[in-house]
């Protein structure tokens, strides 16, 4: 039995199970729950339950709270393990890392993407600072690995271990129980979907600017999410005159989401390379893929890792507008090929990213860094 501290500030607030949830929030909380379920980890959870703009408060509250107790916790509840689920966690480290180690505990912390290579020089040499006492770096990612290992991190000290998906979350039923009346298609047109927060990276914007006209003109476009970068994307919609094939739905509830993935044809992940911005994995295409939709999508950072090709997707050049419409164009051609696809790209995913495998790979690592401690 291996006692893991749990430690994370993405947690969404107990009587608001789904608020500010993203990516690196979806990952902290399933990870968590799967792992308090396999029989060989005793898992003890520290957690931040921000909410909106008290978010980063909160934050900095557990940070504080790390520093002053996270050694004495590590010693009076003998724990083995001590387990970040996202490098931002790790600053207090960089002070009392030496008396956590001492206490008896090896020291690991999941790397997504943006948490590593955030710009911002204070951040930076906060996480320079604490990743000298973690054992353990588990990119999600190998472009996530590679971007550790720039930083200075040993080769020996990072080992990648995918983000997983919940297969009870969303099915490839495309009978859906509850109806989006707002945003219908026209009668056999088909539906591409992104989904994501609104930021550049996105390349949400690129998309609709440069490969949606090269796209036959019955072809929808449904983007859920909200963030900065919607302006510009409803810009590009008007300045191409696209407002009845592209909709923003922004942000919609989880039965909605699952509808809208049903609805959809073909998921895009169309992201553009920004300088210290980057895509660590993207389990929105897990999402996708476990409903049925296969994903045309960047060939670009940690999107590369989790699209097989003609398994779950197809890849193709960042920013080439033309790459993204001829791949469209011919999967959308072939319906009977693409209700295979649709098929393969569900099957896919459950056998290589369901959490239970993914929490048994995170226990295997558990076990080792707990050995590499003598109690």
């Amino acid at each position: 039995m291996v006692r893991v501290l749990f430690v994370s500030h993405t947690f969404p607030p107990a009587d608001k199970p789904l608020a500010n949830i993203g990516g690196m929030q979806r990952v902290a909380v399933d990870l968590s729950r799967y792992l308090a379920e396999l029989p060989d980890i005793d898992l003890r959870l520290w957690a931040c339950r921000g909410r909106g703009a008290l978010a980063a408060v909160h934050t900095v509250q557990l940070e504080l709270a790390l520093l002053a107790r996270l050694p004495e916790r590590v010693r009076r509840e003998r724990i083995d393990v001590v387990l970040f689920s996202s490098v931002t966690s790790i600053f207090p480290l960089g002070f009392n890392g030496r008396r956590v180690r001492a206490s008896g505990a090896s020291v690991a912390a999941i790397a997504h993407g943006l948490d590593v290579t955030a710009d911002n020089v204070a951040y930076q040499w906060l996480l320079r600072r604490a990743l000298g006492h973690v054992d353990r770096l588990f990119p999600v990612s190998r472009a996530t690995g590679r971007t550790l290992v720039h930083l200075g991190v040993p080769q020996s000290k990072v080992h990648v271990l995918p983000n997983g998906i919940d297969l009870d979350r969303f099915g490839t039923d495309k009978a859906a129980p509850e109806h989006l009346t707002r945003h219908e298609a026209p009668p056999s047109a088909p539906v591409l979907v992104s989904v994501g927060r609104l930021v550049e990276r996105k390349g949400f914007a690129w998309f609709v600017d440069y490969v949606m006209p090269k796209l036959p003109d019955n072809t929808q476009y449904w983007v859920v999410g909200e963030g900065p970068a919607r302006p510009s994307i409803s810009a590009a919609v008007e300045r191409r005159g696209l407002s009845d094939r592209v909709q923003l739905l922004g942000r919609v509830s989880e039965a909605a989401l699952a509808e809208v993935y049903r609805r959809g044809d073909l998921f895009v992940m169309p992201n553009v390379p920004v300088a210290n911005d980057m895509e660590g994995f993207g389990v929105v295409m897990l999402e996708a893929g476990l409903s049925g939709l296969f994903s045309v999508a960047s060939d670009l950072e940690g999107i590369a890792d989790v699209i097989c090709q003609d398994q779950n997707g197809q890849l193709v050049p960042a920013r080439d507008a033309d790459a993204f419409a001829q791949a469209i164009t011919e999967i959308l051609a072939d319906r009977e090929a693409l209700a295979q696809r649709s098929r393969t790209a569900a099957a896919y995913v459950r056998e290589k990213f369901a959490w239970d495998r993914v929490a048994r790979e995170y226990a295997r690592e558990l076990h080792a860094l707990s050995d590499l401690r003598t109690r």
